[in-house]
């Protein structure tokens, strides 16, 4: 194994670029410098180590984690945000009964890290909308770990956000899951009254239906207490209407908008 110190401070970068093309062609002999104290790779060289790998070979998957929780150990939280970016620009890399397994191995590798990072990820107003769904079926694979915290604070961030159809579907989609990874009621009605704050920012009337249909089932009529009738439209009282019907709550909130 190649110790740090035998190699000048002024040819670390260099030393780096070459265990990258060793590993480009031999992964296993590049894996013991990765580990010796030279896993400070950039985004691009980190999300890199993927080109090579055979997803019908273990070894080469095992390899590629060492690698990662070497490179995650060595990054901050701006190198690594931007590592999972460029791990996603590459598009999608796995076997077929798991196609995003890299990514998959890249969180796994993140630790301890992994909420935060995936929560800063997937919050990004630049990233496109396919990047921001493989983000959240990430977190959807990692609910459990995750807590429900995370689905309190992302999903009504994720909400207003524009360009989201494909992310909105699957979050949307994901009821049951979210509704369990919520544990209480308490936390539910919170969702709920979160996602009613913001109601008026939703870009488009589908995800406000999303929206609608959630909360009612979150926690019913107690969901309508965040809406101000000078932020509703008639068009959203429709949205409302359809999900919870005619209720007093409503009723109440249209004369106050007629005031």
């Amino acid at each position: 194994m190649l110790e740090r110190e035998l190699v000048p401070a002024n040819l670390h970068t260099a030393f780096i670029e070459a265990a990258c093309a060793t590993w480009s062609r031999k992964p296993e002999y590049a894996i013991d410098t990765f580990e010796s104290g030279y896993g400070d790779l950039t985004p691009d060289q980190a999300a890199n180590l993927i080109d090579c790998i055979d997803w019908t070979n273990e070894e080469n998957q095992t390899l590629l984690s060492r690698a990662w929780i070497s490179v995650a150990q060595s990054q901050d939280t701006e190198a690594q945000i931007q590592t999972t970016n460029r791990i996603l620009e590459k598009g999608l890399s796995g076997p077929d009964e798991e196609p995003d397994r890299g990514l998959r191995l890249w969180f796994d590798a993140l630790g301890e890290g992994t909420h935060s990072i995936l929560e800063s990820a997937i919050l990004q107003p630049t990233i496109n909308d396919t990047h921001r769904n493989r983000l959240w079926h990430q977190a959807t694979r990692s609910a459990d770990s995750l807590g429900s915290d995370f689905f309190l604070d992302t999903i009504p961030k994720i909400a207003v956000l524009s360009g989201i159809e494909e992310t909105a579907n699957s979050i949307f989609g994901d009821y049951d899951l979210i509704s369990n990874s919520l544990e209480s009621s308490d936390n539910r009605a919170d969702l709920s009254q979160r996602l009613m704050e913001h109601f008026h920012e939703v870009a488009t009337n589908t995800i406000k239906s999303h929206i609608a249909s959630w909360c009612n089932k979150l926690s019913g009529e107690a969901s309508l207490q965040k809406l101000t009738p000078e932020t509703i439209t008639d068009e959203d009282m429709r949205i409302l209407e359809t999900s919870f019907g005619r209720t007093s709550a409503l009723r109440k909130l249209e004369k106050r908008r007629q005031q």
